[in-house]
């Protein structure tokens, strides 16, 4: 069993622990200091060392609803996201690639790296919502890629 969705739903319905709750462009997300779960016991120290997850990072769960559109856009504070798709479905995200913006079919399970300096977004034409688990160490997006591997 996989623990993403599992911290996906928690972090939904989590209240408190410094919780920050906001929509933009038909995003919902709810985003958390890391410094803020750690005691948490279903933050797990395996969820932890897979992801580099330090006391900076921030963990958030993001749904983009069903047959809606998130223009595409740069982000002022994040430099990069991580993307984790804990949906049923194969999720569509918008992200530039070499100055294009080309769509990436995330399967369920799966994860993104986006730099989120540069244009990206999404268009939900399904008819489900986008899950997504989010983590935000606040490092630079080449940074980040070259810790991956």
């Amino acid at each position: 069993m996989h623990i993403e969705p599992q911290i996906y739903n928690n972090l939904s319905t989590l209240q408190g622990y410094d919780r920050q709750e906001f929509t933009y462009n038909e995003v919902i997300q709810c985003v958390f200091p890391y410094a803020k779960l750690k005691a948490l016991d279903w933050i797990t120290d395996d969820f932890v060392d897979k992801y580099s997850i330090n006391e900076d990072t921030i963990i958030g769960a993001e749904s983009i609803p069903a047959n809606s559109h998130l223009t595409a856009h740069t982000d002022i504070i994040r430099r990069s996201n991580l993307l984790i798709n804990v949906g049923d479905n194969v999720a569509y995200v918008e992200h530039s690639n070499d100055g294009e913006l080309v769509e990436v079919a995330i399967q369920p399970g799966e994860s993104l790296l986006i730099n989120t300096t540069l244009l990206h977004g999404c268009n939900n034409t399904t008819d489900s919502d986008f899950k997504f688990l989010t983590i935000n160490t606040r490092q630079a997006y080449q940074r980040r890629l070259d810790e991956q591997v």
